[in-house]
Protein backbone atom coordinates (compact mmCIF):
# COMPACT_ATOMS: atom_id res chain seq x y z
CA UNK A 1 0.00 0.00 0.00
CA UNK A 2 2.29 3.09 -1.10
CA UNK A 3 1.08 6.37 -0.36
CA UNK A 4 1.14 8.49 2.75
CA UNK A 5 -0.36 5.43 4.91
CA UNK A 6 0.52 4.64 8.58
CA UNK A 7 1.40 1.26 9.00
CA UNK A 8 -1.61 0.59 10.67
CA UNK A 9 -3.96 2.04 7.95
CA UNK A 10 -1.78 0.29 5.43
CA UNK A 11 -2.99 -2.77 6.89
CA UNK A 12 -6.56 -2.05 7.45
CA UNK A 13 -6.96 -0.85 3.33
CA UNK A 14 -4.90 -4.20 2.55
CA UNK A 15 -7.20 -5.85 4.61
CA UNK A 16 -10.14 -4.15 3.19
CA UNK A 17 -9.28 -5.14 -0.48
CA UNK A 18 -10.36 -8.40 -0.68
CA UNK A 19 -11.67 -8.44 -4.45
CA UNK A 20 -8.08 -7.44 -5.17
CA UNK A 21 -6.57 -9.38 -2.78
CA UNK A 22 -7.10 -13.41 -1.86
CA UNK A 23 -3.08 -13.88 -0.46
CA UNK A 24 -2.70 -15.73 3.31
CA UNK A 25 -1.07 -12.11 4.17
CA UNK A 26 -5.24 -11.05 3.83
CA UNK A 27 -6.05 -13.89 5.62
CA UNK A 28 -3.58 -13.59 8.49
CA UNK A 29 -4.75 -9.78 8.98
CA UNK A 30 -7.98 -10.53 8.59
CA UNK A 31 -7.81 -13.03 11.22
CA UNK A 32 -5.57 -10.70 13.24
CA UNK A 33 -8.26 -8.07 13.27
CA UNK A 34 -10.71 -10.43 14.71
CA UNK A 35 -9.02 -11.32 18.01
CA UNK A 36 -8.41 -7.79 18.82
CA UNK A 37 -11.96 -6.84 18.60
CA UNK A 38 -12.48 -10.29 20.90
CA UNK A 39 -9.92 -8.72 23.41
CA UNK A 40 -10.78 -5.59 23.34
CA UNK A 41 -14.37 -6.71 24.12
CA UNK A 42 -13.03 -8.41 26.89
CA UNK A 43 -10.84 -5.44 28.02
CA UNK A 44 -13.79 -3.88 29.18
CA UNK A 45 -15.06 -6.83 31.66
CA UNK A 46 -11.56 -7.96 32.52
CA UNK A 47 -8.73 -6.35 35.12
CA UNK A 48 -5.03 -6.05 33.72
CA UNK A 49 -4.05 -9.27 35.08
CA UNK A 50 -6.95 -11.65 33.81
CA UNK A 51 -6.33 -10.38 30.27
CA UNK A 52 -2.77 -11.47 30.68
CA UNK A 53 -3.60 -14.46 31.93
CA UNK A 54 -5.95 -15.23 28.96
CA UNK A 55 -3.00 -14.29 26.64
CA UNK A 56 -0.85 -16.95 28.52
CA UNK A 57 -3.10 -19.12 28.18
CA UNK A 58 -3.77 -19.20 24.20
CA UNK A 59 -0.07 -20.15 23.33
CA UNK A 60 1.94 -17.47 24.91
CA UNK A 61 2.88 -18.76 27.65
CA UNK A 62 4.34 -21.98 25.54
CA UNK A 63 5.93 -19.89 23.38
CA UNK A 64 7.67 -18.16 26.12
CA UNK A 65 8.51 -21.19 28.54
CA UNK A 66 10.14 -22.89 25.27
CA UNK A 67 12.62 -20.26 24.59
CA UNK A 68 16.18 -19.46 25.83
CA UNK A 69 15.70 -18.81 29.64
CA UNK A 70 12.25 -19.83 29.48
CA UNK A 71 11.26 -20.41 33.16
CA UNK A 72 13.06 -17.22 34.26
CA UNK A 73 11.15 -15.42 31.35
CA UNK A 74 7.97 -16.67 32.52
CA UNK A 75 8.73 -15.87 36.07
CA UNK A 76 9.52 -12.39 34.86
CA UNK A 77 5.96 -12.34 33.40
CA UNK A 78 4.40 -14.10 35.94
CA UNK A 79 5.47 -10.68 38.32
CA UNK A 80 3.97 -7.88 35.84
CA UNK A 81 0.99 -9.87 35.89
CA UNK A 82 1.00 -9.32 39.56
CA UNK A 83 1.27 -5.76 39.09
CA UNK A 84 -2.15 -5.29 37.67
CA UNK A 85 -4.33 -6.94 40.25
CA UNK A 86 -7.56 -5.17 40.13
CA UNK A 87 -6.48 -2.76 37.71
CA UNK A 88 -8.15 -2.06 34.41
CA UNK A 89 -6.20 -2.03 31.05
CA UNK A 90 -6.13 1.42 30.73
CA UNK A 91 -5.36 2.35 34.14
CA UNK A 92 -2.36 -0.38 33.71
CA UNK A 93 -1.11 1.03 30.37
CA UNK A 94 -1.44 4.64 32.58
CA UNK A 95 1.15 3.29 34.99
CA UNK A 96 3.23 1.55 32.53
CA UNK A 97 3.29 4.82 30.30
CA UNK A 98 3.83 7.48 33.68
CA UNK A 99 6.71 4.86 34.66
CA UNK A 100 8.44 5.37 31.90
CA UNK A 101 7.55 1.58 30.11
CA UNK A 102 9.49 0.25 33.66
CA UNK A 103 8.53 -1.53 36.38
CA UNK A 104 10.78 -2.14 39.21
CA UNK A 105 10.85 -5.77 40.65
CA UNK A 106 13.10 -7.90 42.19
CA UNK A 107 14.26 -10.95 39.73
CA UNK A 108 15.90 -12.65 42.71
CA UNK A 109 14.75 -13.78 46.32
CA UNK A 110 11.27 -13.90 47.23
CA UNK A 111 9.18 -13.28 50.57
CA UNK A 112 11.96 -14.95 52.74
CA UNK A 113 14.81 -13.23 51.46
CA UNK A 114 17.85 -10.96 52.99
CA UNK A 115 18.12 -7.57 51.13
CA UNK A 116 21.03 -5.46 51.66
CA UNK A 117 20.45 -1.59 50.64
CA UNK A 118 21.79 1.48 51.75
CA UNK A 119 20.07 3.93 53.59
CA UNK A 120 19.55 6.53 50.28
CA UNK A 121 18.35 3.04 48.57
CA UNK A 122 15.96 1.90 51.31
CA UNK A 123 13.81 5.55 51.23
CA UNK A 124 10.45 4.62 50.55
CA UNK A 125 10.13 1.08 51.42
CA UNK A 126 9.25 -1.42 54.62
CA UNK A 127 10.41 -4.20 56.06
CA UNK A 128 9.31 -6.68 58.49
CA UNK A 129 12.96 -6.89 60.26
CA UNK A 130 15.83 -4.35 59.83
CA UNK A 131 19.00 -4.44 60.70
CA UNK A 132 21.52 -1.62 61.31
CA UNK A 133 24.93 -2.51 61.41
CA UNK A 134 28.16 -0.56 61.80
CA UNK A 135 26.74 2.86 63.83
CA UNK A 136 29.62 3.32 65.35
CA UNK A 137 31.39 4.76 62.23
CA UNK A 138 32.42 8.33 61.86
CA UNK A 139 31.47 10.85 59.94
CA UNK A 140 33.01 12.57 57.10
CA UNK A 141 34.27 16.01 59.05
CA UNK A 142 36.85 17.86 59.44
CA UNK A 143 37.23 18.11 55.94
CA UNK A 144 38.87 21.56 54.74
CA UNK A 145 39.95 21.97 50.97
CA UNK A 146 42.04 24.11 49.65
CA UNK A 147 39.13 26.59 48.30
CA UNK A 148 35.85 26.24 50.59
CA UNK A 149 32.41 27.66 49.98
CA UNK A 150 29.38 27.80 52.07
CA UNK A 151 25.97 29.60 51.15
CA UNK A 152 26.38 31.10 54.50
CA UNK A 153 29.61 32.52 54.38
CA UNK A 154 30.01 32.73 50.85
CA UNK A 155 34.11 31.65 49.90
CA UNK A 156 37.38 30.94 51.84
CA UNK A 157 40.45 30.65 51.22
CA UNK A 158 43.75 30.13 52.84
CA UNK A 159 45.92 33.06 54.11
CA UNK A 160 48.97 33.18 51.89
CA UNK A 161 51.90 35.57 53.41
CA UNK A 162 54.27 36.25 50.44
CA UNK A 163 57.58 36.91 52.76
CA UNK A 164 57.42 33.98 54.68
CA UNK A 165 55.61 31.62 51.71
CA UNK A 166 53.41 30.20 54.42
CA UNK A 167 49.27 29.70 54.24
CA UNK A 168 47.77 29.37 57.48
CA UNK A 169 43.84 29.02 58.08
CA UNK A 170 41.66 31.90 58.55
CA UNK A 171 38.64 32.69 60.88
CA UNK A 172 36.36 32.38 58.12
CA UNK A 173 37.64 29.26 57.12
CA UNK A 174 37.13 27.81 60.49
CA UNK A 175 33.38 28.98 60.62
CA UNK A 176 33.21 27.31 57.33
CA UNK A 177 34.29 24.31 58.59
CA UNK A 178 32.15 24.44 61.58
CA UNK A 179 29.12 25.24 59.81
CA UNK A 180 29.97 22.10 57.49
CA UNK A 181 30.19 19.59 60.35
CA UNK A 182 26.79 20.87 61.77
CA UNK A 183 24.94 20.56 58.59
CA UNK A 184 26.72 17.00 58.33
CA UNK A 185 25.10 16.03 62.06
CA UNK A 186 21.97 17.47 60.81
CA UNK A 187 21.64 14.96 57.69
CA UNK A 188 22.91 11.86 59.12
CA UNK A 189 20.42 12.70 62.08
CA UNK A 190 17.69 12.78 59.06
CA UNK A 191 19.33 9.55 57.55
CA UNK A 192 19.29 7.60 60.42
CA UNK A 193 15.79 8.87 61.04
CA UNK A 194 15.07 7.10 57.55
CA UNK A 195 16.42 4.09 58.17
CA UNK A 196 15.03 2.99 61.48
CA UNK A 197 11.55 3.95 60.07
CA UNK A 198 11.88 0.93 57.43
CA UNK A 199 10.98 -1.11 59.93
CA UNK A 200 8.00 -2.32 60.39
CA UNK A 201 7.83 -5.28 63.37
CA UNK A 202 11.57 -5.19 64.74
CA UNK A 203 14.80 -3.02 64.41
CA UNK A 204 18.05 -3.92 65.19
CA UNK A 205 20.64 -1.84 65.92
CA UNK A 206 24.46 -3.07 66.08
CA UNK A 207 27.32 -0.96 68.29
CA UNK A 208 30.17 -1.84 68.63
CA UNK A 209 31.07 0.84 71.40
CA UNK A 210 28.40 3.30 73.71
CA UNK A 211 28.21 6.91 72.21
CA UNK A 212 30.18 9.84 74.08
CA UNK A 213 28.48 12.67 73.16
CA UNK A 214 27.43 14.89 75.69
CA UNK A 215 24.50 16.07 72.64
CA UNK A 216 23.65 15.53 69.68
CA UNK A 217 24.17 18.59 68.19
CA UNK A 218 27.45 17.17 68.96
CA UNK A 219 27.67 14.05 67.61
CA UNK A 220 30.37 12.55 65.49
CA UNK A 221 28.92 8.70 65.13
CA UNK A 222 25.35 7.77 64.63
CA UNK A 223 25.98 6.12 68.42
CA UNK A 224 26.17 9.78 69.49
CA UNK A 225 22.31 9.87 68.89
CA UNK A 226 21.44 7.39 71.59
CA UNK A 227 21.39 7.84 75.73
CA UNK A 228 22.08 4.06 76.37
CA UNK A 229 21.42 4.34 79.79
CA UNK A 230 17.83 5.07 79.35
CA UNK A 231 17.97 2.24 76.74
CA UNK A 232 19.52 -0.31 79.23
CA UNK A 233 16.33 -2.40 78.90
CA UNK A 234 17.34 -2.82 75.48
CA UNK A 235 20.39 -3.51 75.32
CA UNK A 236 22.13 -7.05 74.41
CA UNK A 237 25.29 -7.81 74.81
CA UNK A 238 26.47 -9.58 71.61
CA UNK A 239 29.34 -12.06 73.67
CA UNK A 240 26.71 -12.98 76.44
CA UNK A 241 25.27 -16.27 76.40
CA UNK A 242 21.62 -16.36 75.49
CA UNK A 243 19.68 -17.78 79.06
CA UNK A 244 18.29 -20.98 79.31
CA UNK A 245 14.54 -21.30 78.69
CA UNK A 246 12.70 -21.91 81.62
CA UNK A 247 11.12 -25.48 81.95
CA UNK A 248 7.49 -25.56 82.29
CA UNK A 249 5.10 -28.40 84.10
CA UNK A 250 1.57 -29.07 82.48
CA UNK A 251 -1.15 -29.24 84.96
CA UNK A 252 -2.75 -33.22 85.50
CA UNK A 253 -5.90 -31.26 84.76
CA UNK A 254 -6.80 -28.13 83.77
CA UNK A 255 -8.54 -25.33 85.70
CA UNK A 256 -11.52 -24.82 84.50
CA UNK A 257 -12.22 -21.05 85.44
CA UNK A 258 -8.69 -20.80 84.47
CA UNK A 259 -9.27 -21.48 81.12
CA UNK A 260 -12.63 -19.57 80.48
CA UNK A 261 -10.67 -16.57 81.23
CA UNK A 262 -7.91 -17.09 78.74
CA UNK A 263 -10.89 -17.79 76.10
CA UNK A 264 -12.71 -15.13 77.03
CA UNK A 265 -9.75 -12.90 76.60
CA UNK A 266 -9.50 -14.62 72.62
CA UNK A 267 -12.51 -14.08 72.21
CA UNK A 268 -12.57 -10.05 72.35
CA UNK A 269 -14.33 -8.64 69.20
CA UNK A 270 -11.60 -6.35 67.86
CA UNK A 271 -12.76 -2.61 68.19
CA UNK A 272 -11.53 -2.24 64.55
CA UNK A 273 -13.31 -4.95 62.76
CA UNK A 274 -15.11 -2.87 60.00
CA UNK A 275 -11.70 -1.42 59.10
CA UNK A 276 -10.13 -4.10 58.60
CA UNK A 277 -12.81 -5.41 56.10
CA UNK A 278 -12.39 -1.88 53.75
CA UNK A 279 -10.74 -2.03 50.63
CA UNK A 280 -7.83 0.81 50.40
CA UNK A 281 -8.87 1.74 47.05
CA UNK A 282 -12.14 0.46 44.90
CA UNK A 283 -13.63 1.96 42.19
CA UNK A 284 -17.47 2.85 41.18
CA UNK A 285 -18.07 -0.28 38.67
CA UNK A 286 -16.79 -2.21 41.46
CA UNK A 287 -20.11 -1.00 44.21
CA UNK A 288 -22.60 -2.50 41.44
CA UNK A 289 -23.88 -5.68 42.06
CA UNK A 290 -24.47 -7.27 38.82
CA UNK A 291 -27.25 -9.46 38.92
CA UNK A 292 -28.23 -12.26 37.27
CA UNK A 293 -30.25 -10.52 34.51
CA UNK A 294 -27.25 -8.13 33.63
CA UNK A 295 -24.90 -10.98 33.66
CA UNK A 296 -26.96 -12.66 31.15
CA UNK A 297 -27.22 -9.87 28.98
CA UNK A 298 -23.70 -9.21 28.71
CA UNK A 299 -22.77 -12.35 28.14
CA UNK A 300 -25.34 -13.68 25.73
CA UNK A 301 -24.98 -10.99 23.54
CA UNK A 302 -21.90 -10.40 22.68
CA UNK A 303 -22.86 -9.01 18.89
CA UNK A 304 -24.86 -6.44 21.08
CA UNK A 305 -21.68 -5.98 23.01
CA UNK A 306 -19.23 -5.23 20.37
CA UNK A 307 -22.25 -3.02 19.00
CA UNK A 308 -22.04 -0.92 22.26
CA UNK A 309 -18.05 -0.17 21.88
CA UNK A 310 -18.38 0.73 18.63
CA UNK A 311 -21.11 3.83 19.07
CA UNK A 312 -18.52 4.49 22.33
CA UNK A 313 -16.18 5.01 20.31
CA UNK A 314 -18.08 6.77 17.68
CA UNK A 315 -19.20 9.45 20.92
CA UNK A 316 -15.93 9.83 22.28
CA UNK A 317 -14.61 11.72 18.57
CA UNK A 318 -17.51 13.24 17.89
CA UNK A 319 -17.50 17.08 17.29
CA UNK A 320 -21.31 17.95 18.61
CA UNK A 321 -23.48 19.82 16.26
CA UNK A 322 -21.62 17.88 13.50
CA UNK A 323 -23.33 16.03 10.75
CA UNK A 324 -23.48 12.37 11.45
CA UNK A 325 -22.28 10.88 8.23
CA UNK A 326 -19.49 13.14 7.92
CA UNK A 327 -18.04 12.55 11.17
CA UNK A 328 -18.54 8.72 10.56
CA UNK A 329 -16.41 9.30 7.87
CA UNK A 330 -13.64 11.59 8.98
CA UNK A 331 -13.47 9.13 12.09
CA UNK A 332 -12.18 6.10 9.28
CA UNK A 333 -10.39 8.77 7.65
CA UNK A 334 -8.24 9.62 10.60
CA UNK A 335 -8.10 6.04 12.04
CA UNK A 336 -10.47 6.43 15.07
CA UNK A 337 -12.57 3.82 14.24
CA UNK A 338 -12.12 0.76 12.58
CA UNK A 339 -13.36 -0.64 9.50
CA UNK A 340 -15.17 -3.57 12.21
CA UNK A 341 -16.39 -0.56 14.39
CA UNK A 342 -17.28 1.55 11.33
CA UNK A 343 -19.93 -1.88 9.89
CA UNK A 344 -21.95 -2.03 13.30
CA UNK A 345 -22.50 1.94 13.38
CA UNK A 346 -25.70 3.05 11.68
CA UNK A 347 -26.13 6.86 10.43
CA UNK A 348 -29.77 7.42 11.28
CA UNK A 349 -29.33 5.74 14.64
CA UNK A 350 -26.45 8.18 15.23
CA UNK A 351 -28.27 11.21 14.06
CA UNK A 352 -31.15 10.40 16.46
CA UNK A 353 -28.06 9.53 19.43
CA UNK A 354 -27.11 13.59 18.43
CA UNK A 355 -30.62 14.98 18.32
CA UNK A 356 -31.28 13.83 22.03
CA UNK A 357 -31.27 17.07 23.97
CA UNK A 358 -28.48 16.82 26.44
CA UNK A 359 -26.40 15.81 23.32
CA UNK A 360 -27.74 18.41 20.75
CA UNK A 361 -26.77 20.93 23.51
CA UNK A 362 -23.17 19.98 23.59
CA UNK A 363 -22.54 21.62 20.60
CA UNK A 364 -20.21 24.75 20.88
CA UNK A 365 -19.86 24.00 24.52
CA UNK A 366 -16.58 22.72 26.22
CA UNK A 367 -16.65 19.10 27.61
CA UNK A 368 -14.28 16.87 29.47
CA UNK A 369 -14.34 13.16 27.24
CA UNK A 370 -12.59 9.93 29.22
CA UNK A 371 -11.81 12.24 32.37
CA UNK A 372 -10.25 9.68 35.14
CA UNK A 373 -10.25 10.65 38.78
CA UNK A 374 -9.25 9.32 41.68
CA UNK A 375 -11.55 10.06 45.12
CA UNK A 376 -10.98 9.85 49.00
CA UNK A 377 -14.34 9.46 50.66
CA UNK A 378 -15.18 8.32 54.39
CA UNK A 379 -16.34 4.59 54.26
CA UNK A 380 -19.98 6.03 55.52
CA UNK A 381 -20.64 7.71 52.83
CA UNK A 382 -20.49 4.99 50.32
CA UNK A 383 -24.24 2.77 51.54
CA UNK A 384 -22.96 -0.03 49.62
CA UNK A 385 -20.20 -0.80 51.93
CA UNK A 386 -22.09 -1.19 54.07
CA UNK A 387 -19.68 -0.18 56.70
CA UNK A 388 -19.68 2.19 60.05
CA UNK A 389 -16.24 2.44 60.01
CA UNK A 390 -14.89 6.10 60.16
CA UNK A 391 -11.78 5.42 57.49
CA UNK A 392 -11.47 6.48 54.12
CA UNK A 393 -11.42 4.93 50.72
CA UNK A 394 -10.27 5.94 47.43
CA UNK A 395 -12.24 4.91 44.76
CA UNK A 396 -11.84 5.46 41.05
CA UNK A 397 -13.46 6.32 37.59
CA UNK A 398 -14.18 7.63 35.03
CA UNK A 399 -16.44 10.35 33.09
CA UNK A 400 -17.91 9.30 29.30
CA UNK A 401 -18.66 13.62 29.49
CA UNK A 402 -18.71 15.90 31.64
CA UNK A 403 -19.65 19.54 30.38
CA UNK A 404 -20.14 22.67 32.42
CA UNK A 405 -23.07 25.27 31.28
CA UNK A 406 -25.72 27.55 33.17
CA UNK A 407 -27.20 25.59 35.42
CA UNK A 408 -23.65 23.92 36.86
CA UNK A 409 -21.95 20.67 36.04
CA UNK A 410 -23.35 17.91 33.74
CA UNK A 411 -21.99 14.20 33.60
CA UNK A 412 -23.31 11.94 31.01
CA UNK A 413 -22.70 8.39 31.15
CA UNK A 414 -22.73 6.02 28.12
CA UNK A 415 -25.17 2.50 28.61
CA UNK A 416 -25.59 0.08 25.90
CA UNK A 417 -28.83 -1.53 27.24
CA UNK A 418 -31.63 -3.20 26.91
CA UNK A 419 -33.56 -2.39 30.28
CA UNK A 420 -36.17 -0.02 30.99
CA UNK A 421 -35.37 3.30 32.42
CA UNK A 422 -36.71 2.68 36.31
CA UNK A 423 -34.25 -0.80 36.05
CA UNK A 424 -31.31 1.10 34.71
CA UNK A 425 -31.78 4.02 36.82
CA UNK A 426 -31.85 1.84 40.04
CA UNK A 427 -28.91 -0.42 39.11
CA UNK A 428 -26.66 2.81 38.62
CA UNK A 429 -27.52 5.35 40.75
CA UNK A 430 -24.79 4.26 43.40
CA UNK A 431 -22.26 4.58 40.51
CA UNK A 432 -24.00 7.86 39.52
CA UNK A 433 -24.09 9.02 43.04
CA UNK A 434 -19.94 8.56 43.38
CA UNK A 435 -19.59 10.84 39.91
CA UNK A 436 -21.95 13.32 41.92
CA UNK A 437 -19.58 13.34 44.57
CA UNK A 438 -16.33 13.43 42.27
CA UNK A 439 -17.05 16.72 40.34
CA UNK A 440 -18.32 18.38 43.77
CA UNK A 441 -14.67 17.63 44.66
CA UNK A 442 -12.93 18.36 42.33
CA UNK A 443 -14.40 21.96 41.49
CA UNK A 444 -15.51 22.38 44.53
CA UNK A 445 -18.78 23.15 44.10
CA UNK A 446 -22.19 22.12 46.02
CA UNK A 447 -22.71 18.95 45.20
CA UNK A 448 -26.69 19.68 44.80
CA UNK A 449 -25.43 21.56 41.46
CA UNK A 450 -24.31 18.17 39.81
CA UNK A 451 -26.32 16.76 37.24
CA UNK A 452 -26.71 13.21 36.00
CA UNK A 453 -28.25 11.60 33.06
CA UNK A 454 -27.48 8.72 31.49
CA UNK A 455 -27.92 7.79 27.93
CA UNK A 456 -29.12 4.42 26.60
CA UNK A 457 -27.52 4.46 23.53
CA UNK A 458 -28.96 1.34 22.21
CA UNK A 459 -32.79 2.93 23.12
CA UNK A 460 -31.76 6.52 21.87
CA UNK A 461 -33.04 7.67 25.33
CA UNK A 462 -32.05 9.42 28.23
CA UNK A 463 -32.77 8.94 31.63
CA UNK A 464 -32.26 12.27 34.51
CA UNK A 465 -30.58 10.70 37.49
Amino acid sequence: CPGDYAFRNACARYCADRKEKQDELARKLERFYARVQRYRALARLRTAAEMRELLLSEGLEAQIASGGGGSGRLARVRKLIAEGEGMSVNAFLRRLKDGNMKFGFSESGGEDAVKVLTIHGSKGLEYPVVILPELCGHFRGGERLEFMWTDRFGSAVKCFHPEEKTMEETLVRTACSIYEQEKDVREERNLLYVAMTRAKMRLHLLFTEKGKALSPAYARCMCDYFDFDALSDYWENGEAELPALPRTQLAAKADEGEVQRILAVYKQPYRYESSARLPVKSSATELLEKDEDELRFVAGQGASREEGVAYHAFLQHVVFGADAAEERARMRTQGLIDKEQDALLDTQKLRAILALPSVAALAGKRVWREQTFLLRLPATEVPQLGSDAQDEVVFQGAFDLLTQDEAGYLILDYKYSGREDASLKAHYAPQIALYKKAVARIFRVDERTVRARILNIKLCREIEM
